[in-house]
């Protein structure tokens, strides 16, 4: 713990109280919180519960849905819906036969332990306007984009994960993208693609400098493939559709789209006939081209990552219609003998050389500016079932390595070719066929087993936007009640969380989506809001560290001539002082810790962080300051640390009265 060559007082110093300088006190260090108690085990229910596959190990695990401390009577009421055993000793459950040679649950943790390095963020998303409303002028924007901060705030999250791109658009100042047509409306009309009603105001510019005033990171999200949504007729003539969207002003006449439609396909919505969305081929060379120079023209802002979901191939394919794909004649050229399997493959190894020129790009950039920019992906949550993908996870869902999005997420995460991987796991414990613990498990042991090389780090998705109450309907199928069931208890996301605890390659979250964190849409999330607010995510985190992207390879300087500014030297506690940065040239924020002990575990514990201070704050004759408002704490302790633009933090400094205040008050020291 660095002591800044500052004299400390001694015990005998006239009658300060040892006023929260760090003196030396006479006490002990804080000991170690106990260990959690060993979560409860349930009690087996041997026809209850739905069994999954026996795995290599001769393993088969259960999920539950409902908290672990729940009552066996609430399980049993729970489950006994959606469950019948036949004659023959297997479960039925979603159509799908599960032997049950053993019986066992998995095991939540009933304590959530706050986690100092931990990365937690949510999806602030522009699509369809559903986390931010148009705004009439740059006030107004800044307005929206306040609250949205404030609330990220509330939850003590370092992250927010902001659509910039929703279709093939920008939420800034361009020169390859018009402005997105959800930006921005002139009265209470619809806004139009390609125009600004927020005349020269830069809404990224802002909301850059905004994010990093608050410590937080500012992740761009971009849809890499999407070109337009609501496409509602003329299927099958791309240049009325291109018409039709111009006219409607849902696209720009200068929007790279319209001189390239012929490297487009159109995707009908699941579950409909008459809604579709373009989208750009991801084999063509041209639209890989335009998506890296969007990621090039976004990297010349202050962003912290680059951040890509699931929309890569869109639409379900089948070994008997893949003669029938958009793409197939190209297929056909590139060398590849027709099969369906050879098919499949040629798509990944596409969105793999495409996802490998993102990460040169982002790197490139990096070693040239001295940057640290993050290259993150959220695919969907589920890579591949067993036995069909023989290194998949014991689920029925679908998945991102065939027969949809075409992303080999798994390699991508073994091999390193991204900063992290945040698979969306958007579903609950009782799921019948996709459940969260089997995932999340699953994603946790490919992350044990990475490459040595690979860097990727493991985050969540997890969906917030499916909590609600349960209304039973006359034609919910077993499995859907199951599924209503378990969103509506607002234990579901505290449970995931916990459960979390136990997957050591787990380092956070995001959520889905912004607009249900401040839990206003409904009792369900108002309670599971609630709960992460005042009792899991009540502590302030840091992200965890990338000491890859570190351009200095080393952990910043501490900060120094940490000193109490002190008008009343017989006050009993001082809670106003200064410091200085020792010539970081990557830092982005300083924590300042406020605690009883020693240093050493003061600085361990995430409860002792009280403020984060941006390196952009305003300094007083060359110092940074801060004024403690909390609540007195007698014989407290104030630490300062940096964090840099890798989220590397360094040793803290503790926080002492100056050496020329105690010669001038001639104070009796050590």
């Amino acid at each position: 713990m660095k002591r800044n060559n500052i004299l400390k007082l001694s015990t005998i110093t006239l009658a300060l109280s040892l006023i929260l300088t760090g003196c030396d006190s006479g006490g002990g260090s804080d000991s170690a919180p106990p260990a959690p108690p060993k979560p409860p085990t349930l009690p087996e229910l041997s026809t209850t519960m739905c069994r999954l596959p026996t795995n290599e190990n001769g393993k088969n695990t259960d999920f539950i849905a409902l908290d672990p401390l729940a009552s066996l009577a609430e399980l049993k009421a729970f489950n006994s819906v959606s469950n019948q055993q036949d004659g023959a000793g297997v479960t039925l459950f979603n159509s799908l036969h599960f032997p049950t040679e053993t019986n066992s649950t998995i095991e939540i943790p009933t304590e959530y332990k706050a986690s100092k390095h931990q990365f937690r963020g949510s999806y602030v998303s522009t699509h369809f306007n559903l986390d931010i409303k148009p705004s009439t002028s740059s006030a107004d924007f800044k307005s929206k984009f306040t609250k949205i901060l404030n609330e990220a705030e509330a939850l003590k999250m370092n992250a927010i994960v902001f659509q910039v791109r929703p279709n093939a658009d920008a939420w800034y100042k361009s020169e390859i993208n018009p402005w997105a047509a959800t930006l921005s409306q002139k009265g209470t009309g619809p806004g139009r693609q390609g125009v600004s009603e927020l005349g020269g105001f830069d809404p990224l510019e802002y909301m850059l400098e905004q994010t990093h005033n608050k410590g937080m990171e500012y992740h761009a999200w971009i849809n890499p493939f999407r070109a337009a949504s609501s496409i509602t007729q003329n299927f099958d003539n791309k240049t009325l559709i291109i018409e039709d969207l111009i006219a409607s002003g849902k696209l720009s006449e200068d929007n790279f789209l319209v001189d390239n439609v012929d490297k487009t396909y159109i995707n009908l919505t699941t579950g409909t006939s008459t809604t579709g969305i373009l989208a750009y081929d991801p084999s063509n060379q041209d639209v890989q081209a335009h998506i890296i120079d969007t990621v090039k023209e976004l990297l010349k802002y202050d962003i912290d990552a680059i951040h890509f979901d699931d929309y890569f191939y869109l639409g379900n394919t089948t070994a008997s219609d893949y003669m029938n794909q958009f793409d197939y004649q190209t297929f056909l050229t590139s060398g590849n003998s027709d099969s369906f399997a050879n098919f499949e493959q040629w798509r990944r190894d596409n969105i793999t050389e495409f996802i490998t020129k993102v990460q040169t790009t982002i790197k490139d950039h990096n070693d040239s500016h001295g940057t640290s920019v993050q290259f993150g992906i959220a695919p969907s949550g589920n890579w591949g079932n067993t036995p069909a993908q023989e290194d998949g996870a014991r689920t029925r869902a679908s998945i991102s390595y065939a027969g949809t999005i075409y992303a080999d997420t798994k390699k991508w995460l073994s091999e390193g070719l991204i900063d992290y991987l945040a698979p969306q796991i958007y579903w609950p414990f009782a799921h019948p066929s996709a459940p969260y613990g089997e995932i999340a498990t699953w994603w946790n042991g490919v992350a044990e087993d990475k490459n040595p090389s690979s860097n990727t780090q493991l985050y969540i998705a997890h969906e917030i936007t499916r909590l609600a109450p349960y209304t039973p309907e006359g034609t919910d199928s077993a499995d859907t009640l199951t599924v209503k069931q378990a969103w509506a208890n607002p234990m579901e996301i505290a449970n995931q969380l916990r459960y979390n605890q136990i997957l050591p390659q787990i380092e956070g979250g995001i959520f889905w989506r912004h607009d249900y964190t401040n839990g206003s849409k409904n009792s369900v999330v108002s309670s599971s809001m609630g709960t992460l607010k005042n009792q899991y995510w009540n502590a302030y985190a840091i992200p965890p560290e990338k000491p890859w992207l570190d351009q200095n390879n080393a952990v910043p300087n501490s900060p120094i001539e940490a000193t109490f500014i002190i008008n009343n030297i017989n006050a009993t506690s001082f809670t106003e002082f200064q410091w200085k940065d020792d010539n970081n040239e990557d830092a982005r924020y300083f924590v300042i810790y406020k605690g009883m002990g020693e240093p050493e575990n003061i600085f361990k514990n995430p409860n002792n962080i009280i403020a984060k201070v941006p390196v952009t704050a305003e300094k007083k004759n060359g110092f940074y300051t801060f004024e403690d408002n909390s609540p007195l704490t007698p014989q407290s302790t104030y630490l300062i640390s940096t964090v840099d633009r890798a989220s590397r933090e360094s040793e803290a400094t503790e926080v002492l009265i100056s050496k020329t205040i105690i010669e001038q008050k001639q104070l009796i020291c050590e």
